[in-house]
């Protein structure tokens, strides 16, 4: 038979060895090929945990900060990551969406999308929270302060370190002309701060909106102390001791900003403070008529009525005074720089009722310190004038007291 010839036997032989070669190869080929998978696999789980912990560390990052206090560099990450994930549909995604829209100050949707969140993880404390500042925030922009206050309180209660509910509580209590709340909660929002220094000057801004000088002086001055190159400081301190007429202070701290940035030197060409430096009292005037119709308006025109005093020009310097007076009735500056013009024309007697308006209103707030101690110095000079030393012994004696030492 065929099948018993020594040479047929030795070819199936081989054909058999082939055939197990060939078996053994493929198997070797799905095996390496399924290593390749699993590899594949577990480097692409691998990959989805990384992205799922730094997911995670982003949105724990987050949650430790109120949209309000937010920085730039940080904003900015999170309009990124936003845009990554604009389509997604986890509590966590419709909590970002929220922020996103809390930092932009669009409160309604912010508020819409915290809810989605919270329908999805009723017990997610950030999206709570962050819901409840979000509502406190529509009704203060809106002007609803009691309603605010409300809603303040309670993301207090769920998150006691959020600064800016606390500075804008303090805001309120001052609009309530309740100066003692207001106190309590400016030194708590100081106490949350994540950068005092910061704290320090954007109350020092809203000292300065309100047109308590003094207030505004004393907080630029904590805020530099914090931070001595903080350039932005010096700037608006100068503008506050322009606005006290006390222009060499002024100039003073307008050259320090500019020495620590020199991204001010066009902010100071444009302003008076140049003029004045050189004594050209008309164009600093006509740098600051480009003031007149700002929110500080009648710290503008009082500015213009001392410098008008400065050109001996008291007819307009009274002008000037009264219309800042017009704007604001309890604005102690311009009832002390009618004093300062009816010195110059040496119409004492409406001098003194003038400064003794200003000490009254100087008298309401302690943030006035220093320019209450002007003012009865000055007062002092008036009767000095008048050849009364006794009143006037008494007024700079008073003066001093409260820790006026001289020009």
């Amino acid at each position: 038979m065929i099948l018993t010839h020594p040479k047929t036997k030795i070819i199936l032989l081989v054909a058999a060895c082939i055939v197990i070669l060939i078996i053994a190869l493929l198997r070797q080929t799905h095996k390496a090929e399924t290593n390749e998978k699993e590899l594949a696999k577990i480097e692409r789980e691998k990959f989805n945990r990384e992205i799922q912990k730094q997911h995670e560390e982003f949105m724990n990052a987050i949650m430790l900060v109120s949209p309000q206090d937010v920085s730039d560099s940080f904003k900015r990450e999170i309009q990124k990551t936003f845009e990554r994930m604009s389509a997604s549909q986890t509590a966590e995604d419709f909590f970002l969406k929220a922020y996103v829209a809390d930092m932009d100050g669009n409160y309604n949707a912010a508020i819409e999308h915290y809810a989605k969140a919270l329908e999805i993880k009723p017990d997610f404390a950030e999206a709570k929270s962050n819901m409840e500042l979000a509502n406190a925030n529509a009704h203060y922009y809106a002007q609803d302060y009691d309603k605010a206050l409300e809603y303040y309180k309670k993301a207090l209660i769920l998150k006691p370190d959020m600064s800016s509910a606390y500075n804008n509580m303090s805001n309120i209590y001052y609009h309530k002309q309740d100066l003692e709340k207001e106190k309590e909660y400016m030194e708590k929002y100081f106490e949350y701060a994540k950068d005092r220094s910061e704290a320090y000057h954007e109350k020092g801004l809203a000292f300065y909106v309100r047109q308590n000088i003094d207030g505004s002086i004393e907080y630029y001055k904590k805020a530099i102390k914090l931070k001595p190159n903080y350039a932005e400081a010096y700037f608006n301190m100068g503008l506050a001791y322009a606005a006290k007429s006390d222009y060499a202070k002024a100039i003073e701290n307008c050259k320090k900003a500019i020495e620590l940035n020199h991204n001010y030197t066009e902010a100071y060409n444009n302003t008076w403070f140049a003029a004045f430096e050189n004594l050209d009292y008309d164009k600093a005037i006509e740098h600051n008529e480009k003031n007149l119709e700002s929110a500080a308006g009648a710290v503008a025109y009082n500015s213009s009525a001392w410098l008008y005093a400065l050109k001996k020009d008291y007819k307009k310097a009274i002008e000037y005074a009264q219309k800042s007076i017009k704007l604001n009735p309890n604005y102690p500056y311009a009832y002390h720089t009618m004093g300062f013009v009816h010195v110059g024309k040496k119409d004492y007697d409406n001098a003194i009722k003038n400064y003794k308006k200003a000490i009254e209103l100087f008298e309401k707030s302690p943030e006035f310190k220093e320019s209450l101690a002007e003012a009865y110095y000055d007062m002092g000079d008036v009767y000095e004038k008048k050849r009364d030393k006794k009143k006037a012994t008494e007024l700079k004696r008073k003066a001093e007291k409260l820790g006026y030492k001289g020009e």
